[in-house]
């Protein structure tokens, strides 16, 4: 695989990720103003970084549910963290047959995007319009009951 196509994977799977984690975080403790929204979002991506970092920065386990339970451990966010910790365990283990045959984990590779991209100005900007777009897309999937 070329390094621009894992790049953009590694942009996909973050996308996706924290997609299932605002939505789970806005279904479990919702927040109706934009500021509001917005401060949520910063919030779960600070607190993703952190997450990944805890569990990525030395040898050991790389199971989602590891990582789970280091985000729990390190996620500051004005949110209900642990369905959004399950989310991320979720979210991982849904992402593993993408990476499969990669070099590096999902989660490793969405915290390499992250360090290369979360302190940009338009990064929040473009995760929050993917969020918008995936969860478009997955409530266009589901059947009307």
């Amino acid at each position: 695989m070329l390094e621009d196509d894992f790049h953009t994977l590694a942009a996909a799977a973050t996308a996706r990720l924290f997609a299932n984690l605002v939505l789970v975080a806005q279904e479990t403790s919702p927040v109706d103003r934009q500021e509001d929204f917005d401060d949520r979002c910063r919030d779960l991506l600070t607190d993703l970084q952190s997450g990944l970092d805890a569990c990525l920065q030395g040898p050991g386990e790389r199971d989602p549910y590891i990582f789970a339970l280091h985000y729990c451990d390190v996620a500051k966010g004005r949110y209900w963290h642990d369905p959004v910790a399950l989310a991320m365990e979720a979210g991982l283990s849904h992402l593993a047959p993408a990476f499969e045959e990669l070099p590096q984990t999902p989660a490793e590779a969405i915290r390499g995007w992250l360090q290369a991209h979360a302190d940009q100005p338009h990064t929040l900007a473009w995760l929050s319009e993917q969020t918008a777009a995936l969860m478009v897309a997955d409530a266009s999937t589901q059947p009307v009951q």
